[in-house]
Parts: structure tokens; sequence; C-alpha cells
């Protein structure tokens, strides 16, 4: 089943960068799954090396997602 054919209610909210910026954000949120490093998370260590992972993750998805191979065609 591709995403045509799922139901509007099961269809992803967040898109593009605001999908990888919610998904690595440090704050938790609206119950939403965060990818976040293992550990103490009250830490400046930790909180540092998540926020790198944040600006990694746009970085990535800026720099690297080939959006024309990504994007969905008109029908």
């Amino acid at each position: 089943m591709n995403t045509n054919e799922l139901p509007l209610d099961r269809v992803a909210t967040l898109v593009d960068r605001e999908l990888v910026t919610d998904g690595f954000s440090r704050n938790s949120g609206n119950g939403r799954t965060r990818l976040w490093l293992p550990g103490n998370r009250e830490t400046k260590m930790w909180k540092s090396r998540q926020d790198g992972l944040y600006h990694l993750a746009i970085g990535a998805y800026t720099g690297i997602r080939n959006v024309v191979a990504h994007s969905r065609r008109p029908d």
C-alpha cells in the first residue's frame, strides 16, 4: 500500500525539514517519537551531542537528499 492509498488520518502531518527538526529535537512534545541518543538527558555532554546530531540531520537532509528523486509525481 502506498501513501496515496492511506486514509488521511494515517498520513504524516510533518513533511520535509519540519519532520527532521521535530524528530531530532531535544524537546519532548505532543507524544511524538524522538530520535535521541542514549544517556542522561540532563548532562551538558548529552545535550551537546544531541544538538550535534540535530544539526547533522538537518544538514544531511538539506545537502544530501535528492528532492527530485523523492518527490511525488502527479498522476
